[in-house]
């Protein structure tokens, strides 16, 4: 088995060197870099020099940082325009351009920064990994988020290196990072942390993408910042900053997609009344029908989506406040032919080549289906304390609303389960001034949940008390970066349980806590060489549908069974990132190594199918076991000319339960992404003309997990006969495949305004293929060519 993943990585790694070997063939040698920069950053207000100050080119990775005096020096400046930018936390972001025509050096520059008041945490470049942290980090912003608009989240983050998803048909996706996902994935949307139904691998996250201006990852264990259940990452979504200058502004976006005849169209309008008070409306709606493969159309997996969201903002020097308030609602069939009346349809629907139910192409939305509603309602306010620091208050309110129609309850209006959870969240972050080479933050955080069910019960009614509480500090010089951080978490799970229809409501409470950690060092050895190593540990009580959940899962068109002995799950992750940049090559190479102790899984149970009022379906368990996942993240881009661009990333996991030496279930294949981009900077009156070929190329997912039945809690099986459901069925992946596409556009600039127009074509050649991450591979296909349009028009 060893030996087989040595291969295949091996094959991984040739395909990267011959690239790079082929493209260093045809670099041309570069204009000789004798130039010199140096200067002080002060303070704005109090012009005291600042420490720590990160100060770079942009579009290389030549970059400094500021002495204990303030002072920088950048050497080995080429000649040309150069934009330098200086970033810190706690203030704005400060742009200056060099024109450096002779080589000659460009002393005693004097920067001033002022004090950032915008109320988001995270400060990123487009198209670049900046490193504000010791955790590897990508981020999708600018140009390159735009050719992705009209895509839900999961599919948005696809393109990063590192994440795939975990799709329930073609509507439904979620994240999947370094191969773990939902409850193990922490979302962050504005600043708060997503609180939907999201333990469910149908259960995507109520985000509208077209709220943000940049999607980032973090892929280490973030439990120390942002708690408990971060174990494989966080997802952090950042809307625009409110205007900050007098004025109205905005933009709309228009795409339509010929594969399910869809149409999406979102706007935003944003303003100042007056100096400091900024406002902004932003809103989508989508609508789509049945989508097809190849071959036939997936009956029944049309959506329609409505989104709201408005922000209002006063910022003054020392003080702001912002108030936040978005709704996402959706409604959106799931695939018809996934639902099967008896045990001998369901044995024909997974051993199939095509789907038992096929109709024609409709925008009617019937059951089974889901409706889904979240309202999310932020408030936050700062304060800047002379010689001291910043102080953040943020409260949080979430109401999720989610409704699952069932097939055989046709005409009726009443969901089949309703689910209605709220959550209250309340962070309180302290960051201090720089002291010496050292600054940090330390905060309290709490969350209280209520969730009640009406019909089928599913999971039970329950509440759910947090709190935490964290201390972060970094050391940071020119070259060197160190950061150590620590948290406490105390969590509190009551459920409300009524065994029998005539027994009385038991309630049950159960106590978490423990610790998370982490250490991490950044070096950089030179201009153009970086390492960053992170070591963290986070922990995840288990949740209430692993703990509890008894039947059928409407979405996942599964039986599900959860199990109340299952204890807390304890991670160790170490990720090494390796980066090198220069001269237009950039490659980044990152291993890890997560050991979980007390991983939670579903897995197939005997008898492996069982027969509901509803129809027959597959059965799925809850386990725990030792695991480890380990990895590599491979990425290239290179500039073969001012042009034209070569762009690579590839992804190795493997998974395995240690316990009983066995593959983890739904691990993502091996994976590869070649991108070969020609752009030019003008032509006549457009800019940005750009034509793109991409190729995706999946193996096939051999790693499956044995069967050792029984499982502990299996019931024996009384499957007899042909119709007899197998583990071999629930369990198979499909062949590798590969699908290739093509984008083209440009952007139209005009007075203070633009137009950018984008054509795409997804899976280029038609090819038909199943995804092992695709919950309904069992029963059908997926999409098949698909063309797309985009328009964005800013004003």
């Amino acid at each position: 088995m060893l030996q087989k993943d040595m291969r295949t990585l091996s094959i991984i790694i040739l395909h990267v060197l011959l690239s790079i070997h082929f493209l260093f063939a045809q670099k041309t040698t570069k204009t000789e870099c004798k130039g010199m920069l140096s200067g002080v950053v002060i303070d704005a207000q109090s012009k005291t020099p600042l420490a720590g100050v990160t100060i770079y080119l942009k579009g290389t990775n030549k970059g400094v940082i500021t002495d204990a005096k303030g002072r920088f020096q950048i050497p080995d400046l080429c000649k040309g325009e150069h934009i330098c930018i200086c970033r810190m936390i706690g203030y704005e972001q400060t742009e200056f351009v060099i024109h450096h025509y002779h080589n000659h050096a460009h002393h005693d520059k004097k920067l001033a920064l002022k004090h950032d008041n915008h109320l988001l945490e995270e400060i990123l470049v487009e198209g670049k990994k900046i490193e504000t942290a010791t955790q590897a980090k990508s981020s999708l912003s600018g140009d390159a988020l735009d050719k992705s608009s009209g895509k839900n989240l999961g599919e948005s983050l696809k393109s990063l290196t590192g994440v795939n998803t975990l799709q329930t048909g073609h509507s439904i996706s979620k994240p999947v990072i370094h191969g773990v996902h939902s409850n193990r994935v922490l979302v962050l949307n504005n600043g708060i942390r997503q609180e939907g139904q999201q333990w469910g691998a149908e259960h995507a996250p109520e985000i509208d993408p077209f709220v943000a201006t940049q999607l980032s990852v973090v892929k280490g264990a973030a439990g120390v910042r942002y708690g408990a259940d971060a174990i494989g990452g966080v997802v952090i979504v950042e809307p625009p900053r409110l205007r900050q200058r007098p004025g109205i502004g905005g933009a709309l976006n228009l795409v339509g997609v010929s594969n399910g005849r869809q149409g999406i169209m979102s706007g935003m309008l944003e303003g100042q009344v007056i100096e400091g008070l900024s406002w902004r409306l932003q809103g989508t709606y989508k609508q789509s029908g049945n989508v097809h493969t190849p071959d036939y159309h997936l009956s029944n997996t049309g959506l329609r989506e409505v989104n709201f969201s408005g922000a209002v903002g006063y910022t003054k020097e020392r003080f702001g406040i912002e108030i936040f308030h978005s709704r996402f609602d959706t409604e959106l069939g799931i695939f018809e032919a996934a639902h099967t009346g008896n045990r001998a349809d369901l044995k024909r629907a997974i051993s199939s080549p095509q789907p038992l139910v096929i109709k024609d192409f409709s925008y009617d939305i019937i059951q089974p289906k889901q409706r889904v509603s979240h309202h999310l309602l932020k408030a936050k306010a700062f304060w800047l304390l002379d010689k001291v620091g910043k102080i953040e208050i943020q409260y949080g309110l979430q109401s999720n609303a989610r409704a699952e129609f069932d097939h055989s309850r046709r005409g009726k209006s009443t969901a089949a389960l309703s689910l209605n959870l709220n959550t209250h969240t309340l962070d309180l972050v302290f960051n201090h001034n720089a002291v010496g080479h050292w600054k940090g933050s330390l905060g309290l955080t709490g969350m209280y949940q209520t969730n009640v069910f009406t019909g089928q019960m599913f999971i039970p009614n329950f509440n759910t008390t947090t709190a935490g509480a964290f201390v972060i500090e970094r050391y940071v010089r020119e070259n060197f970066e160190f950061e150590a951080g620590i948290r406490y978490d105390q969590r509190s799970l009551t459920t409300y349980i009524r065994p029998t229809s005539n027994d009385p409501v038991e309630n049950k409470t159960l106590n978490f806590n423990n610790f998370s950690g982490t250490l991490g060092v950044i070096f950089r050895f030179n201009d153009y060489l970086s390492l960053r190593s992170n070591l963290g540990t986070a922990w995840r009580p288990p949740a209430v549908n692993e703990l509890y959940s008894a039947g059928l899962h409407h979405g996942s068109a599964s039986f599900e069974l959860g199990n109340a002995n299952l204890q807390t799950e304890q991670s160790y992750k170490w990720i090494n990132t390796l980066t090198y940049e220069k001269n237009g090559l950039n490659i980044e190479l990152s291993g890890y190594y997560n050991q979980i102790q007390n991983y939670i899984y579903l897995a197939p149970s005997a008898p492996w199918s069982t027969l509901t009022i509803r129809g027959e379906f597959p059965i799925y368990q809850y386990l725990q076991t030792n695991a480890v996942i380990m990895g590599i993240d491979a990425a290239l881009e290179y500039d073969i000319t001012s042009s034209l661009t070569f762009r690579s990333k590839a992804s190795v996991v493997r998974g395995r339960d240690r316990s009983f030496d066995n593959p983890l279930i739904l691990m993502p294949a091996d994976n590869i992404t070649n991108t070969l981009t020609y752009q030019l900077p003008k032509v006549g009156k457009l800019k940005k003309v750009f034509f793109s070929l991409s190729g995706r190329h999946v193996a096939e997912q051999r790693l499956l997990p044995q069967n050792r039945e029984p499982f502990e809690g299996d019931t024996p099986s009384q499957n007899i006969g042909e119709d007899q459901l197998t583990y071999e069925e629930l369990i198979n992946a499909p062949a590798g495949y590969s699908v290739w596409g093509f984008q083209t556009g440009f952007t139209l600039p005009f007075h203070r305004q633009s137009l950018k127009i984008s054509l795409s074509i997804d899976n280029m050649l038609n090819a038909a293929y199943r995804d092992y991450l695709n919950r309904f591979r069992f029963f059908a296909d997926d999409l098949g060519r698909s063309f797309t349009l985009r328009l964005k028009y800013t004003f």
